[in-house]
């Protein structure tokens, strides 16, 4: 066990590591519907693929919206993502969020850059939202950056 955990820690830590430079950080997407309550969203973020790469991609704030969202898997590294999700049947309509809602984390990997500028380029737009009716809304997208946990709170990095 000791031989795996030390090849596992040998590799990760190599030179040439995918993650060997650069920083990992977390984008918050925000949708905001008013009044009116969400049932179904489309998004697309778009990225500078040479200098960002979406690692993972979780659910919301709210129950309807916990779940991770659907994506195109290439999206991941291609520089631009289109991201989706709807209430699930067990979720009833009047528990369906409105206001300003979370409703999806997206993790990167940023290279050797100012991560904060590179962030502040990333740009996201909403294709569609609706209610739990599918009648369509007007709402707002915006993306909104995690502050960068402390090295002893987040470890290695």
């Amino acid at each position: 066990m000791r031989k795996l955990v030390s090849t596992i820690l040998l590799l990760a830590l190599a030179p040439g590591a995918a993650h060997a430079a650069g920083s990992f950080r977390a984008v918050d997407v925000h949708l905001d519907t008013g009044k009116a309550h969400l049932g179904v969203y489309q998004i697309e973020l778009t990225y500078d693929r040479a200098r960002v790469t979406i690692v993972g991609l979780e659910g919301g704030d709210t129950v309807a919206f916990k779940k991770a969202p659907y994506y195109d898997r290439r999206g991941l590294t291609a520089g631009r993502i289109k991201v989706a999700a709807f209430i699930p049947r067990s979720v009833k309509s009047k528990d369906a969020p409105a206001g300003r809602t979370r409703v999806a984390r997206l993790h990167l990997h940023i290279g050797a850059d100012d991560a904060e500028a590179v962030i502040a380029s990333m740009k996201v737009r909403l294709v569609v939202a609706a209610d739990p009716d599918a009648r369509l809304l007007e709402a707002r997208a915006e993306l909104t950056a995690l502050p960068r946990a402390r090295k002893e709170e987040a470890g290695n990095e």
